[in-house]
């Protein structure tokens, strides 16, 4: 597999996180975007510098079977100081494209294409400067003009609507800055002097292409056919001075960053820095304003549907501190009187009008007024369509419908990002070579497979005495996806069965770290082992009684505690057991790989403590990078990755599995081998620095450690009657059964007679010495105790097959029949009883 990102490529993000800045001059140091993320590579690649020779941003051009396809990439920072390319283009100020080509002649005419392919174009005319804008007609506002203060241009339009709708803009752009002179080239009338043929789109570049050298160019600008709109355009441009028509502050505030003309938002009403105005008339007729609001704007309609469907508008307020945040408003809050409405839009900075008129129509703006796509909005993270929103940043897929918002209210999490990648990838470094480290580290990466290759999740238990890195081993895998907490991304077990359904929503196609499982009762970790796993809520009714979406989670959880799960599910006092379903469902893992030893190598560290103590300072600082770069990693590939997932882990069965094995094992392996291929995949794409063989040692090493903890292949029911059966004997010895002498296995015709001297309370049976050196003695066990004392809560006949199994119960020769007619004291003619050798149980 071929690795997307080159150690000197940056990777390019697809949405930019919240309370972002954008970098308008990135450091010459900073590295240079991967124009391949996704697979496609560019037609071409076009770098705008500002004034001072930095770089702004980049534009990437690509052709396609549907056409071309432009997008701009530029460096944004992060409220914690990161900064990365984003596939965004910069606001506002953006510089003109071959800017240096104007600042270095300052007495050449200017020549204004519409693209940089025809900006490149027209450069082969060496008499003049050539530049462009980016981002088209409506986004000409966005670029500084102001280098061409009193300076002569050309306008160069391409043969369309588009064209003659950006020389209308560009006229009044260039009034604004004090342009000099300004010309624009009838494109048509140049391709009919020429002799070629223009169709619609017909531009300079084209024209270049078939021909047109500089010379001829320079002879075709005294053609007045050519120019025929030059005296027009220079009337228009002229020197004034007027403000007519100028915007206010948030008008224009309005256009650059969201490109929505404050004239134009609909119905009657205004949009300036006074706020929202409705126009409207009195009783008597008379115009009056009504003032709706603190400046804001609709941006689209948002749609819901990952917890039930629902339709909502996505609006952008102007906060206090003069700043432009959006907000995700249900549909439904404009519903009856808007009290929930106005208490959505007080608590989000805007101003809330005291008046009944102004309350109606703050709600009759939002409700009516629209601009924009329809916006996908999710509640919890993870795969939604073909995205994965996540708060550090969406990622979409590249044939993605609609855009992507992720809105996870106020609640807390910790889907943060600090540090560096690399810097994390040093962490990883030490955690390769430990097989519990690597492990949790491994296990963080294979969430998002999950759904993509539809299987459900699991947990792991970490278990074992304290100051043995189980928490560390935690901190590790949650840094994958983020921190800042107490223990970065880790949580407690600490927790009601109503808060960790809500932790199902925020973890949703994640990893998620619980530490100190003891703290939880044995009841609540029983029903939890299954609503992890599962990833289905509880059902709930609505008000009217009709049932209520149910939330569907995937995850995968990371735990730790003092005891092994089963342990701490059956250390209540009630009658709470573990399951088979259960136990496949929370594996459990000893923290140690051998007698108080956690680490197979400490790195050169002094010892385990300072080692671990190192790990968790490199989780806490660099966090949150990894997890979003290995699904913009795999997004666009999906198919290919669970194909080669589905084979690692096919692998990992056929190695690990052996003949006789219990199906449960072999789910295990499955879930094993899921964490494996995540790392393998994820170290083949670079994200992770290990060999890819790194990930597939830890898994099958902590799959050992944990089929030898339950003794064997068999199934976990198998397993836990074979240690009742064991332990009664071990407990009870002797204690519970009479002795008594007699011949052999019952051949026999005369009753055994008691062993004088051997008091019994309790009884559950017999025994009997054997005279043959190396057997053991026989229990003649009567069926009621069998089934109550000796198997308890046990299946009887599964412990009869495990003893069979064993050659720990003697029944007769046929198998058919595994009781045996025994004469006893108490029963001189005969009693069904079950013969057990109890030494033959492994």
């Amino acid at each position: 597999m071929t690795r997307p990102y080159l150690k000197h490529l940056a990777r390019v993000l697809r949405t930019v996180p919240e309370g972002s800045k954008p970098v308008p001059a990135i450091p010459d140091d900073f590295p240079e975007p991967d124009l391949t993320s996704g697979g496609v590579s560019p037609t071409a690649a076009y770098v705008y510098h500002n004034a001072d020779g930095r770089r702004a941003f980049v534009v990437k051009r690509t052709e396609t079977s549907k056409g071309k396809q432009i997008l701009p990439l530029s460096v944004w920072q992060t409220p914690e100081g990161m900064r990365d390319w984003y596939a965004k283009a910069l606001p506002v100020s953006r510089p003109l494209y071959r800017l240096a080509d104007v600042l270095d002649n300052p007495g050449k005419t200017v020549l204004i294409s519409e693209g940089e392919k025809c900006a490149d174009a027209a450069a082969a005319f060496t008499s003049w400067a050539s530049v462009t804008w980016s981002g088209g007609c409506k986004a000409i506002t966005k670029t500084d003009f102001s280098p061409l203060a009193d300076r002569s241009v050309l306008i160069l339009p391409d043969l369309d609507d588009a064209g003659a709708t950006a020389v209308d803009t560009l006229v009044s752009v260039l009034k604004e800055v004090g342009a000099g002179s300004v010309r624009r080239l009838d494109m048509r009338g140049l391709a009919e002097r020429c002799g070629y043929e223009a169709e619609s789109g017909f531009d300079i570049a084209d024209a270049i292409a078939l021909g047109l050298e500089e010379t001829r160019f320079s002879q075709l600008l005294e053609d007045s056919a050519v120019l025929a709109s030059a005296e027009e355009v220079a009337l228009a441009i002229g020197k004034s001075t007027s403000t007519e028509g100028k915007r206010d502050q948030i008008q224009q505030e309005v256009m650059d960053l969201f490109g929505i003309d404050a004239d134009k938002i609909g119905g009657p009403f205004a949009l300036s820095s006074h706020g929202v105005i409705k126009q409207d008339v009195d009783r008597r007729g008379n115009p009056i304003d009504i003032f709706a609001g603190s400046p804001c704007v609709v941006l689209g309609r948002t749609r819901t549907d990952d917890t039930g469907p629902g339709w909502g508008f996505l609006i952008a307020l102007r906060t206090p501190l003069q700043q432009w945040e959006t907000v995700s408003l249900p549909a439904r809050l404009l519903a009856g009187d808007g009290r929930e409405l106005r208490e959505v839009l007080a608590a989000s900075g805007a101003i809330v009008p005291q008046d009944r008129a102004g309350r109606q129509a703050q709600a009759e703006f939002i409700g009516y007024a629209m601009h924009g796509p329809i916006v996908h909005v999710a509640t919890r993270p993870g795969w939604h369509g073909g995205s994965f929103a996540l708060p550090q940043g969406n990622v979409l897929a590249e044939d993605a419908a609609q855009d992507l918002m992720l809105d996870m209210g106020v609640r807390q999490h910790f889907l943060r990002r600090s540090g560096t990648l690399e810097g994390w990838r040093e962490l990883a470094r030490y955690a390769e070579n430990n097989s519990r480290a690597c492990f949790a580290i491994s296990a963080a990466f294979a969430p998002p497979l999950l759904r993509i290759m539809d299987r459900q999740g699991n947990g792991f238990n970490f278990f074992g005495e304290s100051s043995r890195g189980k928490t560390t081993a935690l901190m590790l895998g949650g840094s994958v996806w983020g921190g800042g907490g107490k223990d970065g991304f880790v949580r407690s077990w600490h927790l009601t069965d109503n808060f960790a359904e809500a932790l199902l929503g925020e973890h949703n196609d994640l990893l998620l770290a619980l530490d100190e499982m003891t703290s939880a009762t044995p009841e609540l970790v029983s029903q939890l082992n299954y609503l992890f796993a599962n990833g289905h809520g509880k059902g709930r009714a609505n008000r009217d009684g009709s049932a209520r979406a149910t939330l569907q989670t995937r995850l995968i959880v990371l735990s730790s505690g003092k005891n092994a799960a089963a342990d701490q599910v059956e250390s209540g006092q009630g009658r709470t057991r573990m399951t088979g379903g259960q136990a496949v469902r929370m594996i459990d893992i000893p923290i140690e790989y051998e007698e108080d030893q956690s680490f197979e190598n400490l790195a050169g560290f002094d010892s385990s403590g300072a080692f671990a103590e190192a790990l968790s300072g490199l989780a806490k600082t660099h966090y949150g990078h990894a997890g979003p770069a290995f699904v913009e990693a795999i997004i666009n590939r999906q198919a290919e990755v669970s194909l080669e997932a589905e084979g690692i882990i096919q692998m990992m069965i056929d190695s690990l599995v052996e003949e006789g094995d219990d199906p449960q094992v072999r789910r295990v392996a499955a879930q094993f081998g899921m964490v494996a291929a995540a790392a393998s995949i994820a170290s083949d794409m670079g994200i992770l620095p290990w060999q890819s063989t790194a990930g597939i040692k830890a898994a099958a090493t902590c799959f050992r450690a944990w089929k030898k903890l339950r003794g064997g292949g068999g199934s976990h029911e198998e397993m836990k009657a074979l240690k009742n059966l064991k332990a009664f004997f071990e407990l009870h010895g002797r204690t519970r059964f009479e002795r008594i002498c007699g011949s052999d296995d019952g051949q026999a015709e005369d009753v055994p007679s008691r062993a004088d001297g051997f008091a019994v309370r309790d009884r559950c049976g017999y025994f009997e010495e054997r005279e043959d050196q190396g057997k053991g003695p026989l229990y003649y066990i009567l069926p009621e105790a069998f089934r109550n004392e000796v198997c308890g809560d046990h299946n009887t006949d599964l412990v009869l097959r495990i003893a069979r199994k064993h050659g720990a119960l003697h029944h007769d020769k046929d198998g058919r029949r595994w009781q045996k007619n025994k004469r006893l004291p108490d029963f001189p003619q005969g009693k069904k009883v079950y013969v057990l050798e109890p030494d033959q149980l492994p």
